[in-house]
């Protein structure tokens, strides 16, 4: 099974030290985000940090790099992580 990441570790990976370094070496494996994931992110970015536009475009170019395609919101989606939460 692939790895999956939520919008909180696309924020540590900011981080400097700690949580950043874990969020930097989980990402570096690869794995999956969905739209909606990436929608968090900016969002937690510009309210929570207050990041200019240009940080926060650059950090999802970077991520978009990293990760796979992201995953459209579906109800297959849905199921699949609930699956892998239970």
């Amino acid at each position: 099974m692939r790895a999956f990441f939520d919008a909180n570790i696309l924020v540590y990976v900011q981080e400097v030290g700690g949580k950043g370094a874990v969020a930097r070496d989980l990402l570096a494996g690869g794995g999956g985000i969905s739209v909606q994931v990436l929608d968090e992110f900016v969002s937690v970015s510009l309210r929570k940090q207050a990041l200019p536009w240009s940080d926060i475009e650059e950090a999802v170019e970077d991520i978009l790099i990293l990760m796979e395609k992201p995953l459209a919101l579906t109800l297959g989606v849905h199921e699949a992580a609930r699956r892998l939460a239970r």
